[in-house]
């Protein structure tokens, strides 16, 4: 670090939060080389010096020059921001894709690129957090008609809302109130 004025500063900083700073899919590699001569049959100290050597400048360099990502690294945090978003807003009416791009300073196809392939869609996100809303609904206030709850929570009416409840906790809302409320 006596080398690096830079590094020295943020190191003697007392104000710096030290925030983690992702490395690449080329780093992990060598991380991963790294491992195998540590590991395998031809480790040397010579190999390991010149691997955390190169590892070394590739830090100093990140942290010299701002990150960006790109590619696959763009798309996966464009995701993590999106679906942010979405977990914050859900209860919102006009939520969408477009609402979605605009808040991620992104294209809709470029949103449309980071759900490809995901576990969860748009649409199927936002339909989890308002059925689980619905449930939490369903629970905490029994006063309420099912009515009532599909339309604050966006549903075209009670029987989608019902028939997406049933799909996602395997039984209708009706169902889940008789099992919560208190028998007589």
């Amino acid at each position: 670090m006596a080398e690096l004025a830079p590094l020295r500063e943020l190191f003697d900083d007392p104000q710096n939060d030290w925030a983690a700073y992702p490395i690449t899919a080329a780093h992990r590699r060598q991380l991963d080389a790294f491992s195998k001569l540590a590991f395998g049959p031809f480790t040397t100290l010579h190999h390991i010096g010149q691997l955390l050597a190169h590892l070394y400048t590739a830090y100093v360099y990140q942290l010299t020059k701002p990150h960006e990502p790109d590619g696959e690294e763009a798309l996966i945090l464009l995701y993590h921001r999106a679906v942010a978003h979405i977990q914050q807003h859900y209860m919102d009416e006009g939520l969408n894709r477009e609402t979605v791009a605009t808040e991620c300073n992104c294209s809709v196809r470029q949103l449309t690129r980071a759900f490809e392939g995901r576990s969860v869609t748009f649409n199927a996100a936002v339909r989890t957090l308002r059925l689980h809303k619905a449930r939490e609904l369903l629970r905490k206030k029994p006063d309420r008609s099912i009515e009532e709850i599909a339309t604050s929570l966006h549903f075209t009416d009670a029987k989608h809302l019902a028939n997406q409840y049933r799909k996602q906790f395997h039984r209708s809302p009706r169902e889940e109130r008789k099992a919560i409320s208190p028998r007589k």
